[in-house]
């Protein structure tokens, strides 16, 4: 454990990796849409902010990311009410705004966070959306890619855990 109460690098790490893997399966099988890739991104991040602790990183960018994923998910669900086919930005503003109120939620449980960490979350998340628009820029359009991105995350948190010992 690091000199941060609860902050557990290692574990974030090893679910991560677990996330990536799961991504691939399902999305670059072809089991779920790309479309899925915000929920499935976002679980993974809550999952490993649970697997480090409290005190720990991903907690922002997994509720805000998955609270996107959810709002995503539903969108793509045949029953959804085609009137509102054409409220997508609504609906993922709803789904990142409920996703920060189950942030405050967990920040009363002892969860720490930021609002940079919020806002950083809620900024990325924008950008990459816009990416996937951007020519040239195939990575972001690739199921792939999103798992190769929580690989490269997961390697990060190890070397944090090196440079620590290394103190």
């Amino acid at each position: 454990m690091s000199s941060r109460t609860g902050d557990r690098p290692t574990a974030r790490a090893v679910v991560l990796v677990a996330g990536a893997v799961v991504v691939y399966l399902l999305l670059d099988r072809g089991t779920l849409g790309f479309g899925y890739v915000p929920l499935l991104v976002g679980g993974s991040y809550l999952a490993a902010a649970v697997a480090g602790g409290r005190g720990g990183a991903l907690w922002a960018p997994g509720c805000v990311v998955g609270g996107w994923g959810l709002a995503n998910a539903a969108l793509m669900e045949p029953s959804f009410d085609p009137v509102l086919r054409g409220a997508e930005s609504a609906a993922h503003m709803t789904g990142i705004g409920l996703g920060v109120l189950a942030l405050a939620a967990l920040e009363r449980t002892g969860v720490r966070t930021s609002t940079t960490s919020v806002a950083l979350s809620v900024l990325l998340s924008g950008l990459i959306f816009l990416g996937q628009r951007a020519q040239g820029w195939e990575l972001l359009n690739s199921p792939t890619g999103y798992a190769a991105l929580l690989l490269v995350y997961a390697a990060a948190e190890l070397v944090v855990v090196q440079v620590r010992r290394r103190r």
